[in-house]
């Protein structure tokens, strides 16, 4: 992907632990640390969210100019649930197949979101 003017590294090992997948890309460093919630509840994705922003907490002290992403799979929906860029988070609704993403909504801030039981009619409610 060089001739893109990407550098794709997984797993790249870094003094504060190591991401799941970095791209380096003009000066910029995107960090992704993924997470898979075996029972798709709100309360299990929250959790598996919460898991992977305090990773890329750590991470970003080992990068210049980080921009960090942490992405949520349900495993029982099989599809991307919930995902933040910096300090937004954003819920993934299905389509209407109830499988794909049909957009990303921001539903709020990733302090508040964690701060509070989040709210989402997408997912079961266990």
């Amino acid at each position: 992907m060089k001739h893109v003017g990407l550098d794709i590294r997984p797993e790249e090992h870094k003094l504060f632990g190591r991401a799941d997948l970095v791209l380096y890309h003009s000066g910029k460093q995107i960090l992704f640390e993924l997470k898979v919630s075996k029972t798709g509840t709100r309360r299990s994705l929250q959790e598996e969210f919460r898991e992977a922003k305090g990773q890329l907490d750590g991470y970003v002290r080992s990068y210049k100019n980080p921009i960090p992403i942490g992405i949520v799979v349900s495993g029982t929906l099989r599809r991307i649930a919930l995902t933040s860029v910096n300090a937004d988070v954003y819920e993934c609704p299905p389509d209407a197949d109830g499988r794909e993403a049909a957009s990303f909504n921001r539903i709020g801030d990733v302090n508040d979101f964690l701060a509070s039981p989040w709210e989402s009619s997408d997912v079961d409610d266990a």
